[in-house]
């Protein structure tokens, strides 16, 4: 998705191309030590929230959304051929298992590792769900992959669309 994003921001960078670079400039954060990690952490949740904002903003300059629930003896929120795509989107989302052991070892209180564990998944499931479905009654049936490449549709929402998209690529990075 970092691509994709960097492409909608310069026109002229393949989304291919950017997700490359992205990948090689990613690659050095693995030896950063856990400290300073945790500060890129905090600045990777401001932008997420950052673009969740952005995308609400530039859908409020849309004259009308999409009515998901217009179509009639068509289910519009669960749709079987799509389960296998949105169960690998969830999984992806929650792919932090990995450097689970090595978080909880750099805790100072152990104690709170559980809780913690809980509410950091839930505020995930709530934004990624949440953008989700907005997502879903603002462009309906037209929603694609990456919410940021509807938004390419709206010429009203140009800065909204760059911010966003710009929020996007430092979370990810």
């Amino acid at each position: 998705m970092n691509g994709v994003n960097v492409s909608l921001v310069f026109h002229e960078i393949s989304a291919p191309l950017a997700a490359t670079v992205s990948s090689v400039l990613a690659a050095p954060m693995v030896f950063i030590p856990m400290r300073i990690f945790s500060y890129l952490s905090l600045v990777a949740s401001v932008a997420l929230a950052v673009a969740a904002i952005a995308l609400i903003c530039a859908a409020l300059t849309m004259q009308e959304w999409a009515n998901p629930y217009d179509h009639i003896g068509q289910p519009a929120l669960l749709q079987l051929q799509n389960v296998p795509r949105s169960v690998g989107i969830i999984v992806f989302c929650f792919a932090g298992h990995p450097c689970f052991p090595v978080v909880h070892e750099c805790m100072k209180e152990q104690k709170g590792w559980r809780s913690s564990v809980y509410l950091t998944f839930f505020l995930a499931f709530l934004y990624y769900g949440g953008l989700g479905v907005f997502g879903y009654l603002v462009f309906g049936q037209d929603l694609q992959d990456s919410v940021t490449k509807n938004l390419d549709s709206l010429p009203q929402a140009r800065l909204f669309r760059h911010i966003s998209a710009l929020a996007f690529v430092v979370k990810i990075q």
